[in-house]
């Protein structure tokens, strides 16, 4: 399995520095900063490039010629125009200095990871200099993002064995309904929501329909429901059905079957449904030979949010040092006709929250601004489709802002979107094998009559949690636990290179950080939020702190943990965390 490591992307400086001391790295954030004020962008391609060979200097200037594809930003009385040439400077850390340790802003060691060569397509982020002929780098390290090709000659002289179609489905709710979480009622759209869906097959007539949703979830019945729907109707034997968790959104309903139920609600939830029908429906119908690629890019949209106080509880904040997802990984498919790519499947692992809970307008939060940068660059006809990964325990940054923060964090994992495809690699694989697991969690055991004594003394004044209470007393005096959780789990497989795993439920990161680990493929990507779920998964580290657990993880007595006010009166039991490995595990061949 090959480990993401978060390279230090393409760096440079703006001045030309000799073995000397440099400026200390900058803060977090400060390279966003430095391109989002960068007074010049430009699409360029490279036609020329010419490197100086100087073993004094700390940092070696390599002249860059290019055509101009795209003024994105520039002066108002600027003289650079599309199809115009432009000159720029870029700069890497010779090998004696980085051998010294030479610290400064991020710079690539050495020209080959520079990157920078006669036929480079990408974004550049400029400022003039005084002094300098060529334009300068306006973000260090960050000043050139690549690119992937418009078209993909390779493509079209490729053998690939696979079909794919794609297709989407607008399912913005009407004014008026409630946003959930937190709940209030929507007043407006911000950005629509959409269902997206493509449909893979390989030729000896394995496939799957892959549909991700804005929607913040979906129960286990209603994914039952669809995905049985598929099957009858459409004859696609697997579904794999992610939600973004977007918490502007709306959830997937149930529609009623009650005749003559024709409330706005119902109607929306009918129009959910046949959405989704839709759009795989399509997906099926425009199927054509593609070439599949993937890739991964350096890419965070939030912090773990976890922290603990002085008393061992569990607490929501900005926890920097603790795990995150780091990467996006990537898949997509070139037509073999035309070269172009046709659909681009991306997964992170993030809450989308940066939208504040105080507005009123419907929003996708950052998936969707990350998947209108994609077609952007791409074009509209690409079918965009994000997967929310293992993200339970991960919060978008900055918490509860502001639409433009949210569509900020969004064109930023766009960006690195483009990326990975600038710098992927075709799949090699000929066979597509879905395989699917089932295990039960168990919930944890009751108390004892004496303890639950305890806690009705200490709830005597909340009728809902005395209540909740008698229940857990009548499963007690039968001799019961409560009922375990469902686990469903999912490999789709191409070969042995790429694999997506789906797991239902809000599952930490850590699962997703195991399966990058251990699973024995070239390439991984990971869905949590898929196919059902029933509130957060844990890992065993959060289920033994009990009641000190956390919203995510805590136990009765704590009615602030998500499971407390549930039919399961609590998280999982410590030992789950085994149980979902193996399962998983067992989905994938024999190393």
């Amino acid at each position: 399995m090959r480990l993401c490591v978060c390279r230090l992307t393409l760096v440079t400086l703006a001045v030309s520095l000799v073995a000397q001391q440099a400026a200390a790295e900058l803060p977090p954030g400060s390279y966003v900063k430095l391109r989002k004020s960068a007074p010049i962008v430009l699409s360029v391609r490279i036609t020329k490039t010419a490197a100086e060979k100087d073993d004094v200097a700390a940092l070696h200037r390599v002249a860059c010629t290019a055509t101009i594809e795209a003024v994105e930003r520039a002066p108002e009385k600027t003289p650079l125009k599309a199809d115009d040439t432009v000159a720029f400077d870029a700069y890497y850390l010779s090998s004696k200095a980085a051998q010294r340790g030479f610290a400064g802003p991020r710079w690539p060691h050495g020209l080959k990871a520079l990157g920078l060569e006669e036929g480079w397509r990408g974004r550049v982020y400029l400022k003039r200099e005084e002094g300098k002929a060529n334009l300068q780098p306006a973000a260090y390290g960050e000043s050139f993002q690549p690119l992937p090709k418009k078209v993909d000659p390779a493509a079209k002289s490729s053998q690939s064995p696979f079909l794919l179609g794609a297709a989407e489905r607008d399912v913005t709710p009407p004014v008026g309904f409630d946003i959930t979480h937190y709940v209030r009622k929507s007043k407006g759209v911000r950005d629509p929501l959409y269902v997206r869906a493509m449909v893979l097959s390989d030729r000896s007539g394995n496939d799957v329909a892959i549909v991700t949703t804005d929607f913040i979830g979906a129960g286990f019945e209603v994914c039952d429901q669809l995905r049985q729907r598929i099957r009858k109707e459409l004859g696609i034997q697997e579904t794999i059905l992610n939600a973004s968790h977007s918490h502007s959104s709306v959830g997937l309903g149930i529609p009623s079957e009650k005749p003559g139920d024709n409330s706005p609600l119902n109607t929306y939830h009918k129009r959910q449904h046949q959405a989704i029908i839709d759009a795989v429906a399509e997906a099926q119908q425009k199927q054509q030979p593609v070439a599949l690629y993937a890739g991964r890019a350096p890419a965070q949209v939030g912090f773990n949010r976890r922290l603990v106080n002085d008393e061992g509880y569990t607490f929501m904040g900005v926890n920097e040092k603790g795990p995150v997802v780091p990467w996006v990984n990537v898949l997509w498919a070139r037509s073999q006709r035309t070269g172009e790519p046709v659909a681009v499947l991306f997964e992170h692992a993030a809450h989308p929250v940066i939208v504040p809970h105080t507005s009123g307008l419907t929003s996708a939060d950052y998936p969707g601004a990350a998947t209108a940068r994609v077609r952007e660059e791409l074009g509209e006809d690409v079918i965009a489709m994000f997967g929310q990964g293992c993200g339970a325990n991960i919060n978008g940054f900055p918490l509860r802002t502001t639409h433009e923060n949210a569509e900020l964090a969004g064109r930023r994992l766009g960006d690195a979107v483009l990326e990975a495809m600038a710098e992927g690699e075709p799949l090699e694989a000929d066979t597509l094998e879905i395989r699917s697991g089932r295990s039960w969690l168990p919930s944890n055991d009751p108390p004892n009559l004496e303890t639950l004594a305890k806690w009705q003394q200490w709830s005597s004044n909340n009728p809902v949690r005395t209540e909740h209470l008698k229940k857990l007393k009548r499963l007690i005096e039968q001799n019961q636990n409560p009922p375990p959780r469902r686990f469903d789990a999912y490999a789709v497989m191409l070969g042995n290179d790429w694999c997506l795993v789906t797991m239902p439920h809000e599952m930490f990161c850590q699962y997703e950080l195991w399966v990058d680990e251990a699973a024995p493929f070239k390439h991984n990507m990971t869905f949590g939020y898929t196919n059902g779920g029933q509130g957060y998964i844990a890992v065993d580290e959060a289920w033994k702190l009990k009641e000190r657990g956390g919203y995510e993880a805590g136990a009765l007595p704590n009615w602030g943990g998500n499971g407390s006010m549930s039919e399961f009166f609590g998280p999982p039991q410590v030992g789950s965390e085994k149980i979902i490995k193996d399962t998983i595990q067992n989905l994938w061949p024999s190393r």
